[in-house]
Order: structure tokens, then C-alpha cells, then sequence
């Protein structure tokens, strides 16, 4: 799948299929708008990294990419997460 079409999926997919259910949210869930919830991934599409479950930061270590000790080798890699404009997550 295409990046461009999976981050739609991800993004604005959920928010066509909640609809009303988001209530005050479906403003602006999905996209960055003026006064929005600012939710932010910044991805590096350059980055190759291993998935090793030990180094999540999830609470859960699961993951279907991690088939053997080392794990499975991806391409691209979230940098930063802004969570209602609050930093969640930074590895820059």
C-alpha cells in the first residue's frame, strides 16, 4: 500500500466510519485545522530499524513483526507524536 493512502486509512478512515460518535471531535479528527485536537505523527520514511518487542514503549509487547529474538527489519520510523498539542512520544 502506497504511504500516501495508508496514513488516509489511519487518519481520516476512522473518522468517516465513527461520524457522530467522535461528538465535538469530528470537527477536526482526522486533519489539522485551526483550534483542532492536534493530534501530529512525524514520520522518517529513511529510517530502517528492527522491531525488537523488549524496546517498545507500547504497555503491550506484541506484535506480528517480531517473529525471532532480533525481530523483522522495517523501513520508516515515527519520530515524534504531539497528543492534543502535548509531546507523547520524541525521538529527535
Amino acid at each position: 500500500m502506497a504511504l500516501r493512502r495508508a496514513l488516509s486509512v489511519v487518519t481520516c478512515g476512522p473518522v468517516q466510519v465513527l461520524g457522530d460518535a467522535l461528538g465535538s471531535l469530528s470537527s477536526s479528527a482526522g486533519r489539522l485545522v485551526t483550534g483542532g485536537v492536534a493530534d501530529v505523527c512525524v514520520f522518517d520514511p529513511t529510517v530502517s530499524w528492527r522491531v525488537e518487542p523488549g524496546a517498545l514503549t507500547s504497555q503491550g509487547q506484541h506484535t506480528p513483526f517480531a517473529f525471532d529474538v532480533t525481530g523483522t527489519e522495517l523501513q520508516g520510523r515515527v519520530r515524534l507524536t504531539l497528543v492534543a498539542g502535548q509531546v507523547a512520544y520524541n525521538t529527535l
